[in-house]
């Protein structure tokens, strides 16, 4: 009887030992969450600067300036540096987003470890010889 006690005492700790673990994984994981939402509202402030930065504002020609020129030296490299943003953005979304999901699937995979161990803990606590009762 006090050998079952002491394995189940064991397996008890063992259990909130890994359980602990867990829980600190879990933590890590949630601020790799927090900092990857972070990215996306430091992203969407900078989507703004398109709008009012005079850099991403396509010029008004100049006097008798030919719409030849016009487009070869302003619209056609405002047009290039649009497309370049556009495909580094698409990118980083797209790294963000495979990123979130891997997060969210270890988080979720995480908090069922952690529901099943602490099930565990407690079947355990509940089987242990004189649980409940006072001495």
């Amino acid at each position: 009887m006090r050998e079952r006690t002491e394995e189940l005492t064991e397996g008890k700790e063992k259990l909130l030992s890994e359980n602990e673990k867990l829980e600190k994984q879990q933590k890590k994981l949630q601020q790799e969450l927090n900092k990857i939402v972070q990215s996306k509202e430091v992203m969407e402030r900078n989507i703004h600067a398109y709008d009012e930065e005079v850099k991403w504002q396509l010029a008004e020609p100049r006097a008798l300036m030919s719409a030849k020129a016009y487009q070869d030296k302003k619209a056609l490299p405002l047009v290039e540096k649009l497309k370049e943003v556009v495909k580094n953005l698409t990118i980083k979304c797209v790294q963000l987003a495979e990123q979130s999901k891997k997060m969210t699937a270890k988080v979720d995979g995480q908090q069922k470890q952690i529901r099943r161990l602490t099930d565990k803990i407690m079947e355990q606590s509940d089987h242990r010889p004189n649980a409940g009762k006072s001495d």
